[in-house]
């Protein structure tokens, strides 16, 4: 094989490589749907979570960030509590998600990559 076949394969192989990458990092950013029912929906998006409650329209925004163990949130409490739904937030980025109407319970944890 000549040294310029080589060279278009190796190009080839790497603009393929990149789009791979690209796509992969594009879809990783996405907004993504943790939750989705009838009477709420909750989308993580980035380091933003938006809880909708369905049922009375409205929208909690929730923005998670590292902050050091000392500062962080020791003990669980109610951020958003209404007649159809009910928020907590937990220790280690966490959030309880009350769908009262529904009758369950979500717990929403941010994964991060140390």
């Amino acid at each position: 094989m000549s040294t310029k076949c080589k060279s278009i394969i190796c190009s080839i192989f790497s603009v393929i490589i990149l789009a791979v990458l690209v796509f992969t990092m594009w879809y990783i950013f996405q907004p993504k749907t943790l939750i989705d029912t009838n009477t709420l929906k909750v989308i993580r998006d980035g380091t933003k979570t938006t809880v909708y409650d369905l049922i009375d329209e409205k929208e909690y925004n929730f923005k998670t960030i590292r902050v050091k163990r000392s500062d962080g949130v020791s003990e669980p409490y109610s951020a958003i509590f209404t007649d159809t739904i009910s928020i907590d937030i937990m220790p280690h980025g966490k959030l309880k998600i009350t769908d009262k109407t529904a009758e369950k319970v979500y717990t929403i944890q941010r994964k991060f990559s140390s």
